[in-house]
């Protein structure tokens, strides 16, 4: 009996200093801003996935640093079981839904320290490969060629098998590229996941600038790859944002036996200099 009294006691005493370790961190909620949100086991895209949230889903903040720089710790209740559960949800996929500490400096003015926007998954434009193997890990592929270089690795994104390109120019990060790759008999799958990343990418940077997809969907199934080339041979879906810090352009298009859907990000102070070292590679 003392044995189980004293384990009691010990129990007790843990909860009892929880509020002061968790202090910064309770009542903080999260709410979900995409789509679909994935809770995961590990702060790693190839870690197991816990529980998918829908948009407006809230989420309790478990801890008041991120990790790896771009995951927040989270509290859930699980639909499965009811019960509270804790996993990693990428920063970039919630909002905060309290207020950012304030700082009041010397001359006794408030300031604010806003987390910088990521242009390309967690990236932003110009950073270094250590500083995207400090956010991705290792790639899975290095490719090297004069002052061009590009870290690829192959994850799910969308639950769709996919290969990102992070491409360096003089060793700055200068654009990024997912690709994803469908057999030419599945041209409908092709089609829904063109239109999932089209409707993703319109809720979070508004209408493209252009957009060549309304006249030419009706005929993709069924003539896809048979009309004008444009750019590349068979293109018959493209749309275009551009902000002022990034271009974003999405297509499909065919490649022998496959269908490709890519997306690529290009830093717009970077573009002129991307264009030039892939012209002299080309020449």
């Amino acid at each position: 009996m003392k044995t189980i009294a004293k384990g009691v006691l010990i129990i007790i005493m843990f909860f009892l200093s929880l509020p002061c370790k968790l202090d910064s961190t309770q009542g903080k909620k999260l709410r979900v801003k995409v789509e679909e949100a994935k809770v995961y086991l590990e702060p790693d895209l190839n870690s197991p996935v816990l529980e998918n949230f829908k948009k407006g889903t809230i989420l309790t903040l478990g801890a008041s640093l991120k990790f790896r720089k771009c995951w927040y710790y989270v509290y859930f209740i699980s639909k499965v079981t009811g019960n509270i559960h804790a996993g990693y949800v990428l920063e970039s996929q919630v909002e905060k839904l309290y207020q950012i500490t304030k700082v009041i400096n010397i001359s006794g003015k408030e300031e604010t320290s806003p987390q910088p926007v990521a242009h390309f998954r967690e990236a932003r434009w110009g950073m270094t490969k250590d500083e995207i193997r400090r956010i991705e890990g290792n790639p899975d592929f290095l490719e090297r060629n004069d002052a061009l270089e590009i870290m690829e690795f192959r994850r799910k994104v969308n639950e769709k098998d996919c290969l990102i390109q992070f491409i360096f120019v003089e060793g700055k990060l200068t654009k990024g590229k997912y690709t994803f790759f469908w057999e030419q008999s599945d041209k409908d799958g092709c089609l829904e996941h063109f239109n999932k990343i089209k409707t993703q990418i319109t809720e979070s940077h508004g209408q493209p600038d252009f957009d060549d997809t309304i006249s030419n969907t009706s005929s993709f199934s069924s003539d896809f790859g048979k009309g004008e080339a444009r750019a590349r041979e068979g293109l018959s879906l493209e749309c275009l944002w551009t902000d002022k810090e990034t271009e974003i352009y999405l297509s499909v298009f065919s490649r022998e036996s496959d269908l490709l859907l890519e997306v690529e990000y290009t830093g717009v102070k970077f573009k002129e200099l991307l264009r030039s070292v892939q012209g002299k590679a080309l020449s």
